[in-house]
């Protein structure tokens, strides 16, 4: 692979090209690195395995959410009633409302799938960066 094929503009490459400047560095500015330690270097700071990270973690609390019961409401409400026609009467309103939504087990399974197939996804695509990590 020449230079000239090498997308520049991926996170990868830029992690290996910096990799490879440290280990090119005459050893009067820099330290010596080992292949052992460059890979290493490249692959804590690497933006692409880091976004693959956090798409693996995202799903994983997307789980969480969609095992999650949705919470109950509880709504309170006062006011003053003045009448609008004479002879009526005012007063005091007061309200005190409680609910909680009920799901369908079918959507609930469905949602449940749903990010079961995220986390899949988000686990093969952190390999896939990883692999991607040690073979450029």
């Amino acid at each position: 692979m020449t230079l000239r094929s090498l997308h520049l503009h991926s996170p990868s490459a830029r992690s290996w090209l910096l990799a490879l400047a440290m280990v090119a560095a005459p050893a009067s500015h820099a330290a010596s690195l080992t292949l052992d330690e460059a890979l290493r270097l490249a692959t804590e700071h690497s933006p692409a395995l880091a976004a693959a990270k956090a798409r693996e973690q995202g799903a994983q609390a997307a789980l969480e959410t969609a095992l999650a019961y949705p919470n109950p409401d509880l709504e309170l409400a006062s006011g003053v009633s003045r009448p609008r026609q004479p002879g009526g009467t005012s007063g005091r309103n007061e309200m005190l409302g409680l609910s909680q939504q009920l799901e369908l087990p079918s959507l609930r399974a469905a949602r449940r799938e749903g990010a079961e197939a995220g986390i899949v996804s988000g686990t093969a695509e952190l390999g896939n960066a990883q692999l991607n990590q040690r073979t450029l």
